[in-house]
């Protein structure tokens, strides 16, 4: 995953785009366990099932993410934020593009 340079202004689709079939992935900063990440998925493409020791928000830049918490499916758009909790089993599905801006915090 290829980083940023700090003190430089980006428009995000200019730091991400879209690959077809693909996830893709930008590390934004990280530090002390933290992290910020673009993310951008295809129509079609799963980010699959799993769990992680940390928090994570999800901030929907464009398009409409499936997103599954243990068994409750929520369906954040463009503009709008989902905080998944630590630990809980969650999967990310593209049913069209989407770019998200996921912050990765410590639990």
């Amino acid at each position: 995953m290829a980083k940023v340079n700090e003190s430089t202004v980006y428009g995000a689709q200019e730091l991400i785009g879209y690959e077809s079939g693909k996830v893709v992935t930008k590390v934004v900063a990280e530090s002390g366990g933290a992290a910020v990440i673009l993310r951008s998925a295809d129509a079609g493409t799963v980010i699959p099932e799993h769990s992680v020791p940390f928090t994570a928000v999800v901030y929907v830049l464009d398009g409409v993410a499936e997103v599954r918490i243990d068994d409750t499916i929520y369906n954040p758009k463009a503009g709008e934020i989902l905080v998944v909790p630590a630990n809980h089993v969650h999967e990310l599905k593209a049913r069209e593009r989407f770019t998200i801006l996921l912050s990765k915090l410590p639990a």
